[in-house]
């Protein structure tokens, strides 16, 4: 878990145990990443039509969100 500030956790927990304890400010983006809404920066789409999440706290590398997840995963940010 990254927080905000750039703190970095290790968790003992699935990320489907950890799923479970979020609110709904969370999405499950694919099997390796739980995101908050609040640290979502930008999306864009690939051209493998899957979505690109860049976010604004300090953490390297690429969060995909699937075709079958991209629109359950718009529809999140716009609520």
């Amino acid at each position: 878990m990254i927080t905000f500030k750039g703190k970095i956790y290790n968790l003992n927990k699935s990320l489907d145990e950890v799923q479970q304890q979020c609110d709904d400010n969370f999405f499950r983006a694919n099997r390796q990443f739980i995101v908050s809404k609040n640290a979502v920066k930008e999306v864009s789409q690939t051209l493998s039509r899957k979505v690109s999440v860049t976010l604004n706290i300090p953490f390297e590398g690429d969060i995909l969100v699937s075709k079958e997840k991209m629109t359950d995963f718009l529809n999140w940010l716009k609520e």
